[in-house]
């Protein structure tokens, strides 16, 4: 059964595409602290300056335009996201900086992380962490 709202899965094809150059950092910022990052390759060289900002570059020149450097997946306190990042000989087309957008983040329920909601009966109700 296929389900037009549920997405399990991103193949490469649905990602977002950061355009990358040894010559220029990338500057990905996110909208509440992040807790994990994820590189794919040796390609990319990266860093976490502070909690909310990932710095990317790719490590050396050589490459073809076009070509898929890293895949990185930034996982939050609720959300991930994963951008593929192609390498561009033009400086003028490196991406500077970036902002997760809305429409790119994933949900993500981390468990270490507690939840407030609000009950019209009971008032406000803290979720618990999942203790499996």
């Amino acid at each position: 059964m296929h389900c037009a709202l549920c997405t399990a899965q991103n193949t490469y094809n649905e990602l977002e595409l950061l355009t990358v150059n040894e010559q220029v950092t990338t500057v990905i910022t996110a909208t509440e602290p992040i807790r994990f990052v994820d590189i794919s390759t040796d390609k990319i060289a990266g860093d976490q300056p502070i909690n909310n900002t990932v710095r990317l570059k790719p490590k050396e020149a050589g490459h073809e335009d076009g070509e898929c450097l890293a895949i990185v997946t930034i996982v939050t306190e609720r959300y991930r996201c994963q951008y593929a990042l192609l390498y561009t000989t033009r400086l003028t087309e490196a991406v500077t900086d970036k902002v997760v957008q809305p429409e790119e983040k994933n949900a993500y329920t981390n468990p270490a992380v507690s939840m407030l909601y609000y009950s019209p009966f009971f008032g406000p109700v803290v979720s618990k962490q999942n203790n499996h």
